[in-house]
């Protein structure tokens, strides 16, 4: 028993600095790690210059001794994530390094830091002692300010929802309660005569502390280097210390909690009668019930742990067989726009000069439209062009992927006119379709009076795209014979296209050309990032993967306590009642009638608890796990029913 504590004990603390990791990298990547307080500037009404600003940035940093540091992305440099300028830099006795030691963050001189937009994120390492103070005098140049303490909580929840690693914790946590009872179940009798020798409650709970902090110790120190060590491998060990002292307190929080763990079942296993204990007789009717509720709680993760992994699996699956579309992107990107509001005329600005830069590169640089209404998760025959399963494409797009649209007749853009290509699920609806989709079309042209008209081409064969959806996570998925119209740069509004941008769905051929047609159109300050497609398709590929790594594992863990939870309730059963069931079998009882109630039951009791399950989940799923879980209790069950008759038989003919 003890080598199993030895290793649960250093998957728990592997587990631990492994989600340390991933809380610093997704910290790192989000703000600037080891913040008390953010800035967003959310707007600027241009009545005081810029360098006015920057000014008070300044006055405002030394009146409150404090470093501001305004961070924007330095998307023309593959090798920096970060572009950072400090206001009253003399203040600043922090260590501002990135996490990947591969990158380093570009500190942009006063001349550098006029060239970039005033609105942005600013954050401050130091606590302040009158943040509305500070908000005021930046109010004072015009700015529109949203300020707030960096809440690390949120990353750390939000890294152990989804990243799958919160049900692994709370699987730990169970195991942990159940070693801990039957720890103490084992030794009844020696706790009941150090009671009787006067010892008292809190002197037997913490009987050999000294060993077990000295093994505790031992263990952290031994991971904690092995997870230095693999930071170091990996590359990301550029803020190693704020990795260590964040590890130091997990493990102490978690030692805190296993403390609680022990302490429960310390007390709900003393407190029974000495004379009980003293005999060396178990209380099972104790143990069989903490069984129960052992069996409940990994019946209920087991369910939850597996039905995502069967989500995570379909995925992978998924991105595999699309690897023929997204994996030709290879030099095509997408464009980040910045999280900031604008006025209206602003807005409309942005939107104008971004139609600009798109007509420009689908003329020169095959520029890629994509646009679909995957978000809505529409029904297969909606053909409504707001929601409904619909793709619209540009020729670049026909052209590019012609190998993969060989099931379809040659789509192409007419000048004069927009196509419109329909699966043959509506051919009954064609006139409804078209008409709404003209409607569509007379809102959406920049010059009304040109009446465009929508000319509709009805396909024979069911077909299937791609959806080119990285942003709401169902960038896996086939899009199942939707509607196809066909558009060029020109044909519709600034605003579609400015839209159809922000969403991810414009795709711009290679990374040098986007950052001068960036330049050229002015649009520096309103951009946040450029993405690789590829590099966004693998990114959730392995994120995928991940999880289905974490979310195997923990159903192994949760697989085994259930196999050691069912295998212990049988054993308590059958060693509470095993004179009366030889009794029985002396008697002429058969091996069914000695033991039906005890299998039906406990049958009864995991199959209620599938169909609990089933009813709040809806998912088919659920029934063949419990199926197989019912089938693997009964084969448990009936092998330790044999051994035992096999006993007994030996027991009688001796008899």
């Amino acid at each position: 028993m003890k080598w199993m504590k030895h290793l649960l004990d250093v998957v728990t603390l592997t587990l631990i600095s492994l989600f340390l990791i991933l809380v610093l990298y997704e910290e790192d990547s989000e703000i600037l790690t080891g913040s008390r307080v953010m800035l967003e500037v959310e707007s600027w009404d241009y009545q005081h210059s810029k360098a006015e600003v920057f000014e008070k940035f300044e006055k405002v940093a030394k009146d409150a001794d404090i470093a501001i540091f305004k961070v924007v992305i330095d998307h023309k440099e593959h090798q920096v994530d970060k572009a950072i300028y400090a206001f009253n830099e003399q203040a600043n006795h922090h260590t501002i390094a990135p996490m990947n030691t591969t990158y380093s963050y570009h500190h942009l001189t006063h001349d550098q830091l006029m060239q970039r937009d005033v609105r942005g994120d600013y954050f401050i390492l130091d606590d302040i002692a009158n943040k509305e103070q500070l908000k005021t005098a930046l109010e004072s140049v015009g700015l529109k300010v949203r300020m707030g303490s960096v809440q690390s909580w949120m990353i750390y929840g939000d890294v152990l929802i989804n990243r799958g690693v919160l049900l692994p914790f709370v699987t730990l946590l169970i195991i942990y309660l159940l070693y801990h009872l039957h720890y103490r179940s084992q030794n009844f009798k020696t706790y009941a005569t150090m009671r009787l020798h006067g010892y008292r409650f809190f002197n037997i709970l913490f009987l050999n502390i000294e060993k077990i902090i000295i093994r505790w110790l031992i263990l952290a120190i031994s991971v904690g280097f092995l997870s230095i060590g693999l930071l170091k491998w990996l590359g990301l060990d550029g803020q190693l210390e704020y990795f260590v002292s964040r590890l130091i307190v997990a493990d102490i929080l978690f030692w805190g909690i296993l403390s609680i763990s022990s302490l429960l079942s310390c007390i709900i296993l003393i407190r029974i009668d000495i004379p009980l204990m003293i005999k060396g007789l178990k209380p099972y009717r104790l143990l069989r019930a903490m069984n129960h509720i052992s069996k409940l709680s990994m019946l209920v993760l087991l369910t939850l742990l597996i039905l995502p992994n069967l989500n995570q699996m379909k995925k992978l699956e998924q991105i595999q067989e699309t690897e023929a579309w997204w994996g030709k992107l290879d030099d095509y990107y997408t464009i980040d726009l910045k999280p900031i509001r604008r006025s209206m005329n602003e807005e409309m600005e942005f939107a104008k000069r971004y139609h600009q830069m798109f007509i420009y590169s689908e003329r020169h640089e095959q520029a890629l439209l994509m646009n679909q209404n995957v978000l809505y998760e529409p029904s297969q025959t909606n053909y409504s062009p707001d929601e409904g399963n619909v793709l619209f494409v540009n020729q670049n797009f026909v052209d590019f992927f012609k190998s993969q649209l060989r099931e379809l007749p040659n789509l192409e853009d007419r000048p004069g006119q927009i196509e419109l290509y329909l699966p043959p699920q509506a051919k009954n609806e064609v006139s409804a379709i078209r008409a709404d989709f003209q409607d569509w079309v007379n809102y959406q042209l920049p010059n009304p009076e040109s009446k465009t008209k929508v000319l509709v081409t009805q396909l024979k064969n069911p077909y299937e795209i791609y959806a080119f959806d990285v942003r709401t996570g169902l960038s896996t998925t086939y899009m199942k014979s939707p509607a196809i119209l066909m558009l060029n740069a020109k044909d519709l509004t600034d605003d579609f296209y400015y839209s159809t941008l922000s969403q991810g769905e414009l795709i711009f051929k290679n990374y040098e050309n986007i950052i001068r047609n960036i330049d050229r159109f002015d649009l520096k300050d309103d951009v946040q990032g450029v993405t690789n497609y590829k590099d966004s398709v693998m990114k959730t590929y392995r994120e995928t993967q991940t999880k289905w790594l974490v979310y195997s594992f923990s159903s192994g863990i949760a697989m085994t306590v259930l196999c050691i939870v069912t295998l212990l309730d049988v054993l308590h059963y059958f060693e509470q009642r095993r004179q009366w069931l030889l009794m029985r079998k002396m008697f002429g009882f058969r091996r069914w009638q000695n033991y039906r109630n005890y299998i039906v039951l406990n049958g009864l009791f995991t199959a209620l608890i599938g169909a609990f399950l089933f009813e709040k989940t809806q998912n088919s799923n659920v029934i063949w796990i419990f199926g197989v879980i019912l089938l693997f209790q009964f084969f448990i069950q009936w092998v330790y029913i044999h051994y035992l008759e096999k006993q007994f038989n030996v027991l009688i003919r001796e008899a």
